[in-house]
């Protein structure tokens, strides 16, 4: 094949003898090379075909919620080596858009364009106030309820902090 695309001969044929020309010694070290390389990537290909070996590129923006499934994946994949960031809601679907993130764990309010999503749990969103302030107790809120106090809030990208 490699013969007949170059139109160059490698081996010289004596009856069922194949022996080398010149210029195949002169590739041999080369051509033992790409046969390495194939064979490499055939088995990397192999590898991830049956999630034996890889890397998976995850983000969550909140670990209460994600921890176990990514145990339970470690458990079931020992191969596929796991690259976790805790990064808020936003940023990740940036991260996820660009290529750079493969999958992640957010908090949203409902689905983004161009991204596949699975909705795992809903959460209500819940204030924490001392026991001694004025909200302390109510049982339900309106976020409005909430615009004369000044909060502690995540950063901008956090989609917890959006709703608010």
């Amino acid at each position: 094949m490699i013969e007949r695309r170059y139109r160059q001969r490698l081996f010289d044929r004596r009856g069922h003898q194949l022996v080398a020309t010149e210029i195949c010694e002169a590739l041999l070290p080369r051509l033992r090379t790409l046969l390495a390389l194939a064979q490499e990537i055939e088995h990397e290909m192999e590898g991830l075909r049956g999630l034996n070996e890889g890397r998976l590129r995850v983000g969550y923006s909140t670990h209460q919620f994600v921890m176990h499934v990514l145990g339970g994946f470690m458990d079931t994949f020992r191969g596929i080596k796991i690259e976790a960031r805790c990064m808020a809601s936003y940023d990740l679907l940036t991260l996820l858009n660009s290529g750079t993130m493969d999958a992640a764990f957010v908090t949203l309010p409902g689905p983004e364009a161009d991204l596949e999503m699975l909705e795992l749990r809903r959460e209500a969103l819940v204030l924490m106030t001392g026991a001694e302030h004025p909200l302390a107790g109510h049982t339900h809120l309106r976020l409005r309820d909430l615009s004369d106090w000044p909060l502690i809030q995540r950063e901008t990208t956090s989609a917890t902090r959006r709703a608010v």
